[in-house]
């Protein structure tokens, strides 16, 4: 009997552990199977995501109406410039630039320290008609965002937050990943000035007095590097300025080993030197070389900032001064990461340019808050 209970036990046993490794044979089958399906959803994702880029990338360049092989015709219909001695030429008598002021943010979707600054600076100082902010995001946030929106309700001016694509590319030719932000937005610049026409600055630059006598021009541009590159953070452009035609195209020779070559080199050796007059130049008065114009703002106090300068491009990342080297090198003032509080104590030119703009919005707010 003993004998006969033991063989069923182990009949029993040998069912139940054939039972249990034929389940787990078919968990391992599973799971093996789930990771496969994820496996090649995500390839086909990818790919979705790269032929998606890529006919975005197609249809800017169509909206543009250029490729690398296309006719470009060089002529400016608004008025016809008499060029003079220096390879300049002489403006317009009414202003041909619409004021309107351009912004552009990707992957930072929130109104920092420095972009407030400037928004201060331009309603302030250039008082535009509108303030595009291009964003790949449909809504900013932060603490500064409610702030832009109620100052530019008591000023009258129309903000206007435009979702647009982040390129990855141009003409076929993809952006180099370390840079991708920098070179979508070298691109982007050029292409909303085409579109609208207007103000374009980089997130930030300080606006110092009115940018009105330059909207006289086909197109204005500063230059740095003792005015042997062109600098890109302030440009005021009539949307059909030939430079712009030309300055994009010239992407058709994109180099992505190198961040400022196509933006800055290549179009003042090619185009700007070749075909002065296609630009109204200036040497220094928005603030782009930095060399010159650190010390002034960071290390000390200029008196003349005001006469001297139309903007300057702060080179502050959020709300720290930029550790890049491009602003004093290795000199680098007590106080490098900046807010409301501690620019009160700066006795520097950037102290008293900030101190400025903030008393105006407070000046605005309580203007209208006592009606």
């Amino acid at each position: 009997m003993l004998g006969q209970v033991r063989v069923r036990d182990f009949r029993y046993q040998i069912r139940y552990g054939s039972v249990m490794q034929h389940y787990r044979n078919l968990k391992i089958r599973s799971v093996l199977t789930i990771l496969t399906v994820f496996t090649v959803l995500c390839i086909l994702f990818s790919l979705n995501n790269h032929l998606q880029d890529s006919r975005l990338q197609d249809i800017q360049d169509r909206i543009h109406e250029l490729d690398c092989g296309s006719h470009v015709n060089l002529t400016f219909d608004e008025f016809n410039p008499d060029v003079i001695d220096d390879g300049s030429y002489i403006p317009s008598p009414k202003q041909l630039v619409p004021n309107i002021v351009h912004y552009i943010l990707f992957t930072i979707h929130e109104i920092e320290f420095s972009h407030f600054v400037s928004i201060l600076s331009v309603l302030k100082n250039q008082k535009p008609d509108i303030i595009y902010i291009h964003c790949d995001c449909h809504q900013l946030t932060g603490d500064y965002w409610p702030r832009v929106l109620r100052l530019a309700q008591l000023t009258e001016t129309r903000l206007i937050v435009r979702s647009i694509f982040r390129p990855f590319g141009i003409f076929g030719r993809k952006f180099n990943k370390l840079w991708l932000n920098w070179h979508a937005s070298d691109i982007t610049r050029i292409r909303v000035l085409r579109e609208f026409g207007g103000i374009y600055l980089d997130r930030d630059v300080y606006v110092v007095r009115s940018l009105n006598r330059f909207r006289t021009h086909e197109m204005t541009i500063d230059f740095e590097g003792n005015g042997t590159v062109l600098a890109s953070q302030t440009l005021i452009a009539h949307k059909n300025a030939r430079f712009l035609k030309l300055w994009l195209l010239s992407y058709c020779e994109y180099d992505s080993k190198f961040w400022y070559y196509n933006t800055g080199v290549l179009p003042t050796k090619e185009i700007i030197e070749k075909r002065p007059e296609l630009i109204h130049r200036l040497n220094g008065e928005f603030g782009a070389d930095s060399v010159a114009f650190c010390p002034l703002i960071y290390h000390s106090y200029y008196k003349n900032w005001r006469q001297k300068f139309y903007a300057f491009h702060l080179l502050i990342r959020g709300d720290y001064l930029s550790p890049n080297g491009w602003c004093l090198g290795g000199n680098r003032p007590k106080i490098s990461q900046f807010n409301e509080q501690n620019i009160r104590q700066l006795n520097t030119t950037f102290g008293e340019m900030t101190r400025e703009v903030f008393a105006f919005e407070t000046q605005l707010v309580n203007k209208h808050s006592i009606r």
